[in-house]
């Protein structure tokens, strides 16, 4: 898949900011089931369920992959 946009990702625990960088894609474990935010996504908050965040770093081409193991928390696209 070729991403063409980046929007900056913070993912934080109530401890420390795991990451904090530019990124073209986050797939995330929803609670009512996993989904993608990329550049320009719909603003939404969501719970998390267990699981695995994908982070897609890089544009223009194929991007590196990140893999996170999460244990639930809410995320806010904006």
């Amino acid at each position: 898949m070729l991403y063409s946009a980046s929007f900056p990702l913070r993912i934080a625990t109530p401890d420390q900011v795991v990451l904090e960088e530019d990124v073209v894609g986050v797939r995330v474990p929803g609670l009512d089931g996993p989904f993608e935010a990329l550049a320009r996504h719909a603003p939404v908050t969501a719970v998390l369920a267990v699981g695995e965040v994908r982070v897609s770093i890089g544009s223009g081409g194929t991007p590196t992959r990140r893999h996170l193991a999460i244990s639930g928390g809410v995320v806010e696209v904006r």
